[in-house]
């Protein structure tokens, strides 16, 4: 894969957007979640911040992000406690 494929892109505000795209790097397909804001021209680019996550982990990212979701429909204190296993 030469050029990096856009799978999704979600607004976050106004100048800055999160963009989920396959990439490739030195040979090795992953991919990667970044945030982009708007440059100077008027045009998304992307920042340092973001993660490369390798296909064969994605499962379990997806699942992670799941129960984070159910989380945050619970009142903090009681996901805080969940958390540390109190």
């Amino acid at each position: 894969m030469s050029d990096d494929i856009l799978i999704g892109e979600i607004p976050k505000n106004a100048r800055e957007a999160l963009r989920v795209q396959l990439r490739e790097f030195k040979g090795h397909e992953f991919v990667d979640l970044r945030l982009f804001v708007i440059g100077p021209d008027g045009e998304l680019v992307p920042t340092q911040k973001g993660i490369g996550v390798h296909p064969r982990l994605l499962r379990r990212v997806i699942e992670a992000l799941e129960a984070a979701e159910v989380e945050t429909q619970r009142p903090l204190t009681a996901a805080l406690c969940v958390g540390t296993g109190s």
